[in-house]
Formats: C-alpha cells, structure tokens, sequence
C-alpha cells in the first residue's frame, strides 16, 4: 500500500514526516530521508 508523506522542517536540525489524511502518523528525525521518512515505513 501507498501513502502519501508531507516532510515539514521544524529546524535546521529537525524534520517532521506525517502521512497525509492520518494526523496520529507522525515521525521525527535530524534528516529529512534517512530519519524521518525512513521512520514511518517502522510504524
């Protein structure tokens, strides 16, 4: 299954990945790709 992901930068250091339509789906990391997108696919 495919979801849509929306990356938001809350810092220079920090950014958010949720999935879209889901907003108890989120995740955070230091790096956009390797943190906090890589995080989602865990949950």
């Amino acid at each position: 299954m495919q979801y849509q992901i929306f990356v938001q930068s809350q810092s220079q250091q920090s950014f958010v990945a949720s999935v879209v339509g889901m907003s108890n789906v989120t995740t955070e990391g230091k790096t956009e790709e390797e943190e906090a997108i890589s995080r989602l696919s865990l949950l």
